[in-house]
């Protein structure tokens, strides 16, 4: 089926190709990405616009991104107040793109910019999302990539809502899913889990990652853990069955302790029960501490959520398409003049 068939955008480009590019500190790697960006492209015959979203970096990320928009208005530079992670950063993109079709990618090469004219014909050819599976990173340490396995399997175990393993937010979207992944409200986004779970059928292709081109990557561990954290919290609900089962488990356990107490001292059996004591108050306080942990993270997404703050703020965004401030407060003026002038007369 066609995309014609399926629905067309409600906005967008029909021949415009939006790429979304997240960038913290990635100032040595601007232009050699805007250079291979420009030699892919060209083999698509598309029209084309690079955004930059520039997640508050403290190189020269920003300075080299205007330097391009200078020379090349087809460069957009969206920056952000502070570090909202790069998941935001790419929000921020996608919610600016006003292409038919739009790839997002990071910003240090390992997404290999010579995959996107397969990309943008896997779309021509009908497919509406075009997800790329990473085989391998050439500069990948065994634990980087015991973790990342690790990391599938345990959240397509846990999630109704299957995950390809090696897959990561190097895709391209049609405006349709596009639009409809904007309309969801989650304030800890997990963009990879959000667009799997909007269930369009996709496009798979399979690339190796070279090695990172300049720079080192803004994820941490601790970041890493954060963001699977959330993607478990956000797409299942099982952490809390589990909780439930260790409980119960815990109760028979006890019962089961107090049966032998009880039998052992109707026998004339004194019980010695010091460490006995502590192991029962030892593993009864961890199972505690560990449910409690696992509820208080769903809570935390649940208060998160009801705040409903911003998820992202601009601190400045280079578009000449967009009116200025000043602009936009004249154009206010000179509409509301003439409303006074009627209501005076």
């Amino acid at each position: 089926m066609s995309r014609s068939q399926l629905g067309t955008a409600d906005k967008g480009s029909d021949n415009l190709l939006s790429i979304v590019v997240p960038a913290r500190n990635e100032g040595a790697n601007i232009d050699n990405l805007y250079a291979a960006l420009l030699d892919a492209t060209s083999h698509t015959s598309m029209d084309l616009e690079i955004i930059f979203v520039v997640d508050d970096s403290t190189d020269d990320t920003c300075l080299r991104v205007a330097a391009l928009r200078a020379r090349d208005k087809r460069v957009r530079l969206v920056s952000l107040t502070r570090s909202f992670g790069h998941q935001a950063a790419l929000l921020a993109g996608l919610q600016r793109a006003r292409g038919s079709a739009v790839i997002s990618m990071d910003c240090d090469l390992q997404h290999p910019p010579a995959l996107i004219p397969d990309m943008v014909a896997a779309w021509r050819a009908g497919a509406l999302v075009v997800e790329t599976i990473r085989d391998d990173t050439l500069d990948a340490g065994w634990r980087k990539r015991i973790t990342s396995r690790l990391f599938y399997r345990f959240m397509n175990m846990l999630s109704s809502t299957p995950i390809t393993p090696g897959a990561a937010d190097f895709r391209l979207l049609d405006r349709r899913p596009l639009n409809d992944l904007l309309r969801l409200r989650d304030q800890r986004l997990f963009l990879r889990g959000m667009i799997a779970w909007l269930g369009y059928p996709c496009a798979s292709l399979h690339y190796v990652a070279g090695a990172r081109a300049a720079g080192r990557s803004s994820y941490s561990t601790r970041k890493l853990i954060v963001l699977a954290a959330d993607a478990i919290t956000a797409f299942s609900a099982k952490p809390l069955r589990a909780a439930f089962y260790v409980g119960v488990v815990t109760s028979l356990l006890a019962l089961c302790y107090v049966a032998l107490i009880a039998y052992r001292w109707s026998q004339g059996e004194i019980v010695q029960g010091w460490t006995s004591l502590m192991l029962a108050v030892l593993f009864l306080g961890a199972t505690q501490l560990m449910t409690l942990g696992i509820v208080g993270g769903y809570i935390g997404r649940i208060y998160d959520q009801t705040r409903g703050r911003p998820r992202y703020l601009i601190l400045d965004e280079d578009d000449t398409s967009r009116p200025s401030e000043k602009a936009a407060a004249e154009l206010a003026s000179a509409i509301r003049e003439p409303a006074e002038s009627l209501r005076l007369e």
